[in-house]
């Protein structure tokens, strides 16, 4: 065998390079263009001359590509085809094998039947041997009725990947019965299961093998008939066969008839007492298929309850959990076994079975208080991850327990803390103010985490920060571990103002790289408190870290007036090469407020920036300083058109401001007044636009008074949720198109528009709406030379009247806005005022 393929590429030799050639090029092409028609038919061609070229450049085919092509050589390639079956190259063998039976070749037969011993082959393989034709078929039989094992067992792997021929039933039937080797009658009956045409050959046979001494046999009969018993629900011929299988002494056996019979459901009752005398077997695996036999019998539960309470006392776990699974199948029919659950529950100590029993009593009873009590009074002696499990639960439903409370600050100790499962548990809670005093005890913990951990749960429940500032603050101070510290900053990040009382600890924290960014943070939301860290502040702005350095002037300009101090270092950072610390220094040097003319050159300067961000800071920072210095009118622009709608409310502000100088703006100041998403930044540019432009604001008026009617309210009652969503937005459409019509003086117009949306609004938007129709009314009612019209003033203090009763209560608001104050003097007015402070 070892000279084949030296010979092979001999062979090859003798052909001409021209073969050589064009066999390489035909490759590549059949690679290219995938089972090319012409390629197989160019092969055919070259016929067996081809083969030794073929296995030498096939390299991207898989073989069963490779033993396409090598099958279009030709039935004269069958003796080169047989050598190339003894290469070293298992693609090249498996190619050739399978092209020979491409081609049918009977040569090949003993050559096949020899390899499959090495080579297990899918269905191409056996289905193509089959094909052959009767010499095959003969081979087969012949292996399968010789006496040698290793013959017959080959002979039945190939059969058992096809379907099998009618002619070979009666022989692998006589091998189940008679072959005195154990693998070989198992291998014949798993053939045998897929071919239930016979089954008046078959069922006897099966059933037979039951009693066969080696249990794989066994085992194969028994499943065997199982599958045929799904199948022929309703033969139960069938189940009495696999009734007499419940006497077996093999416990594979014993499994596969108990389970197969459950399959009956209700019809398996008759077979109950039989399948129960199994219960107690030594193998746990067929007291597991006992327990599910019983969650497939549809009882009351009165019957089958006690049997499967009986199985959560098994010695073995697996059959513990699997019996309160089944419970859990049965969901409110289980109730009958609730206290045998909770028994198990408290008395066993294994995590797993306790969280099936925590399951299954949720399934069984969700809302039993019962089951919750037992749970609660039972959470401080289970292991950690029951624990978690009962308070997960627990926290699904809506609940108050004090006895919680120290339970969950001794919970913070264990090896494995779960405080946030508590946390839900305690935020659905919503404990009372007592309850939270008993939390506050844990600030003073002498561990540390615990504190932590409990200043988290004060801060998500909402408690008053007052006593946990300083408790952090102590952390932060004291604490010897940096990640205790750290923590401890974290949860100050979000007590806002309040953690101005931990001012002299952020300080301290400035000093620590680690808690540099997160104490900077802080220090930013709290404002011009955190003003004894401008110091620091002011070195770490010089730090090589460029993130620490913007961030610190952001926290400056946060402090502002009383951060002057460190007016000399922003302005030098003004020319640093990092875009965000330009910005922020910009930004900052606005909110400090000094009007110095160096300031003011220097924002100047920076409205030029390369930098759009910064541009736009620095044109925002200098407008709040001097908004006549602002002279790049298109930096304004730039902010007008930012994301951040503070800052396209801040341009509008200065445009104001200039007036006609900022004329150029007009279209964009239009736009938001129009369309902006952000209410306030809409009114902003209304209130500018007279003063940048009357023909833009003339403009805005005529866009407003061509807007659609509302539809009759009835309309909308009757829409669809996709047409109330578009009504809904067109009504609030009208009400800001209203309001601006009343900043811009045009009052019918806008009184007009605020009535047209009152069908439509409620609650506050409601008494809003009044409001402002009163507004209107008001301004109304005196003339351009002065003259009262007494027809508005009684319509304005109808509708603030109306306003006041549909719940608008800001009196300070009431008395001091200048659109009302030509109601002052009418008695009506005041007594409405008294009605609000009542």
């Amino acid at each position: 065998m070892k000279y084949i393929l030296p010979l092979l590429i001999l062979l090859s030799f003798c052909y001409s390079d021209n073969t050589r050639d064009h066999v390489k090029a035909l490759i590549k092409k059949y690679e290219e263009d995938y089972g090319s028609q012409k390629v197989k038919e160019e092969l055919a061609k070259i016929g067996k001359e081809a083969i030794p070229f073929i296995l030498e450049n096939h390299k991207n085919l898989y073989f069963s590509d490779l033993a396409n092509i090598l099958s279009y050589t030709g039935k004269e390639s069958e003796e080169l085809l047989l050598l190339a079956m003894d290469s070293k190259n298992e693609k090249h063998q498996e190619a050739a094998a399978l092209a020979l039976i491409h081609l049918r070749s009977e040569i090949a037969i003993p050559k096949l039947m020899e390899y499959s011993k090495k080579r297990t082959f899918g269905v191409t393989f056996a289905h193509g041997f089959l094909e052959i034709g009767d010499k095959a078929h003969k081979a087969l039989l012949d292996g399968l009725t010789s006496e040698n094992k290793e013959r017959k067992d080959t002979c039945l792997r190939i059969l058992g990947s096809t379907s099998i021929p009618p002619n070979f039933i009666p022989t692998l039937l006589k091998l189940i019965e008679k072959d005195p080797a154990p693998t070989i009658r198992s291998l014949a009956l798993e053939i045998l299961r897929y071919h239930r045409k016979h089954l008046d050959l078959l069922i006897p046979v099966f059933m037979k093998s039951l009693q066969d001494p080696d249990p794989d046999a066994q085992e194969n009969a028994v499943v065997n008939l199982s599958i045929l018993a799904e199948e022929l629900e309703q033969d139960h011929f069938i189940y009495t066969l696999l009734e007499k299988a419940l006497g077996s002494d093999n416990s594979l056996v014993l499994k596969n008839a108990i389970l197969t019979l459950g399959r009956l459901g209700n019809l398996a009752i008759p077979f109950l007492p039989k399948i129960l005398v199994n219960a107690q077997h030594i193998d746990p695996e067929v007291r597991k298929a006992v327990v599910r036999v019983l969650s497939w019998i549809d009882e009351s539960g009165s019957v089958i309850l006690p049997i499967l309470a009986n199985f959560l006392q098994d010695s073995d776990l697996s059959v513990q959990i699997l019996a309160v699974e089944t419970m859990g199948y049965m969901e409110k029919k289980a109730q009958l076994a609730l206290d045998d659950l909770l028994l198990a529950f408290q008395s066993s100590t294994e995590t797993s079975f306790q969280k099936a029993v925590i399951r299954t009593l949720t399934k069984i009873s969700p809302q039993s208080k019962k089951i919750k009590d037992a749970f609660k009074s039972s959470l401080q002696k289970q292991s950690s991850e029951t624990q978690r499990t009962i308070l997960n639960l627990l926290s699904q439903e809506d609940l108050t327990d004090k006895n919680l409370i120290p339970l969950y600050i001794g919970s913070l100790n264990s090896k494995y803390p779960h405080q946030d499962s508590f946390y839900r548990v305690l935020e659905k809670s919503q404990p009372e103010p007592e309850a939270i005093q008993e939390f506050k005890k844990g600030l003073s913990h002498k561990n540390i985490d615990v504190r932590i951990n409990v200043s988290k749960l004060l801060l998500k429940l909402g408690a008053d920060t007052t006593e946990l500032v300083p408790a952090l603050a102590r952390i932060i101070k004291e604490a010897s571990n940096t990640k205790q510290r750290l923590e401890a900053l974290y949860v100050l990040e979000d007590t806002a103002e309040k953690a101005a009382l931990a001012v002299d600890a952020l300080v301290l924290a400035l000093d620590e790289k680690k808690l540099q960014r997160s104490a900077i943070y802080t220090l930013s939301k709290i404002g011009k408190l955190a003003a004894p860290a401008t110091e620091k502040l002011i070195v770490l702005l010089q730090d090589q870290n460029k993130d620490l350095a913007q961030r610190s002037a952001f926290a400056l300009g946060a402090i502002g007036p009383k951060a002057k101090a460190a007016m000399p270092q922003l302005l030098a950072k003004l020319k640093d090469d990092d875009s965000r610390l330009r910005k922020n220094c910009a930004g900052a040097l606005g909110k400090i407020g000094s009007k110095n003319q160096e300031v003011l050159k220097a924002l100047a300067q920076s409205c030029q920036d390369k930098d759009l961000k910064t541009r736009v800071e620095a044109v925002l920072a200098l407008g709040k300083l001097d908004y006549s210095k602002v002279t790049n009118i298109s930096a304004l622009k730039e902010a007008l058109s930012s994301q951040v709608w503070e800052y396209r409310l801040q341009a509008c502000q200065i445009a104001a401001k200039l007036g006609p100088k900022a004329q150029s703006l007009d279209s964009k100041i239009k736009d938001l007044a129009l369309s902006d998403s952000t209410w306030d930044v809409k009114m902003e540019a209304t209130i500018a636009l007279p003063q940048i432009s009357l023909k833009a604001s003339e403009e805005l008026i005529a866009h407003i008074k061509k807007v659609s009617p509302l539809p009759p309210v009835n309309s909308y009652k009757n829409a669809n949720a996709k047409e109330k969503k578009e009504m809904v937005a067109q009504v609030y459409t009208h009400y800001d198109y209203a309001y601006s019509s009343l900043l811009l003086q045009h009052y019918d117009l806008s009184i007009r528009l605020f009535k047209s949306c009152l069908e439509y609004l409620e609650g506050v938007d409601l008494s809003y709406a009044h409001y402002n129709i009163a507004c209107g009314y008001s301004l109304r009612s005196v003339d351009k030379q002065g003259h009262e019209r007494k027809q508005d003033t009684k319509l304005a203090l109808s509708y603030l009247e109306n306003s006041v009763n549909l719940g608008y209560s800001d009196f300070a608001h009431t008395q001091k806005d200048p659109d009302l104050k030509p109601l002052h003097q009418e008695s009506k007015f005041q007594e409405i005022l008294q009605s609000m402070k009542h």
